[in-house]
């Protein structure tokens, strides 16, 4: 996950504020949420996913499921993660 990767990069760096930690993540859960919400797969994974239905290896509903399950465990940890940043927000 491209994006998670990128937000972490970021929020490690030496020179970041607390503030600007908690709303890169808030921005990533944005995303994440979103993209639960249309089940948001890549155009490569789709494809993927194409062949390997075809194949019989895997039904799209059972793929879509995990899809869903993959962001709601990450909005769950972000949300784990988040709350010892509680009211950091209002030192900016």
């Amino acid at each position: 996950m491209d994006t998670f990767n990128r937000t972490v990069e970021v929020i490690e760096r030496n020179d970041i504020s607390v503030t600007e930690v908690v709303l890169h993540i808030r921005s990533l859960k944005d995303i994440l949420t979103a993209r639960l919400c249309e089940t948001f797969v890549t155009t490569d994974e789709k494809a993927q996913l194409d062949v390997l239905v075809e194949a019989g290896d895997i039904s799209a509903e059972e793929f879509y499921g995990a899809v869903k399950n993959f962001y709601s465990i990450a909005l769950d940890y972000l949300d784990h993660w988040a709350a010892s940043f509680e009211g950091t927000e209002k030192l900016g």
